[in-house]
């Protein structure tokens, strides 16, 4: 089957494929709520979730960048290039290695192509060809497929974990930064200290420092003590094959949460303004 012929059904294939997608991208996701259906995106451009984060403003303001790409452009490309490599791993390309390889410029040609392309793809190499031709089309693509995992998979364990870190830190000083009513120029001023544990075996309170003042995020903050809590615990994970994908889906979910919690300050403690069932009752689908 050719990539033209394809593209002929494109529009009743795709809806299809990626609902196997979504199924794949809900593995793994842990916490009280699940927004895994909700974008970033869309989570910004709600008006309630804008009055309790910052992260909006910086977003628009470009301080929020991981190498040349936007926050949201690098989770985006990372949830993305997960889901690729989710989809293509059921196909054999155990003796790839052996075939002839493409030339350079045929592999070069499908990095960084988007997940529906993928998609189409997958279908060639999955179809048995007919004809001599459509088979020599059909290896063709599992080369390129070969290639593109490995790829994303070599991206994703270059990116992600830093990415996810970085969301997360971001979640959490964009709540505290908009309930003190701090600017997005001084928003730098907001740190998150490295993890000092004390004696005690169960949970513990952390701190944020903001400026010159420590401010107490108490277990019962919730939200936003989950989400630095999951930072302390990424930062120090050695992630494996069976592990990231998971770790990094949770991460972000945890991320979306604490945007849309916000934060109160009371007496020198951080609390969510929201709690999970008003997060989930408001902003989940």
């Amino acid at each position: 089957m050719s990539i033209k012929n394809l593209k002929i059904i494109k529009e009743k294939l795709i809806p299809v494929l990626l609902a196997g997608s979504i199924s794949l991208t809900m593995a793994g996701c842990q916490g009280k709520v699940k927004m895994q259906e909700v974008s970033l995106t869309d989570l910004l451009s709600i008006e309630e979730v804008k009055e309790v984060t910052l992260m909006d403003e910086l977003l628009e303001n470009n301080s929020l960048m991981y190498q040349e790409k936007s926050y949201l452009e690098a989770i985006h490309q990372l949830e993305e290039y997960m889901t690729m490599v989710e989809e293509l791993k059921f196909i054999d390309m155990e003796e790839v290695k052996d075939l002839r390889p493409l030339s350079e410029e045929e592999y070069h040609s499908v990095e960084g192509i988007s997940l529906e392309d993928v998609l189409l793809l997958k279908e060639i190499a999955t179809s048995r060809g007919k004809t001599l031709k459509e088979e020599e089309e059909r290896l063709t693509t599992i080369k390129k497929l070969a290639h593109v995992k490995e790829y994303c998979n070599n991206w994703i364990q270059a990116n992600g974990k830093n990415i996810c870190l970085n969301l997360m830190m971001a979640s959490v000083k964009s709540s505290v930064a908009s309930e003190l009513g701090i600017p997005p120029e001084e928003y730098a001023t907001i740190k998150i200290p490295a993890l000092m544990r004390g004696t005690s075996n169960g949970p513990e309170a952390y701190y944020l420092q903001v400026g010159e003042k420590s401010y107490k995020v108490p277990v019962k903050a919730h939200e936003i003590w989950n989400t630095l809590n999951y930072i302390y615990e990424v930062q120090s994970a050695t992630l494996t094959d069976k592990t990231e994908f998971a770790t990094y889906r949770k991460a972000i979910n945890f991320a979306k949460t604490t945007m849309a919690a916000g934060a109160n300050v009371k007496n020198g403690n951080i609390e969510a303004q929201y709690d999970a069932k008003y997060i989930k009752e408001n902003y989940t689908k």
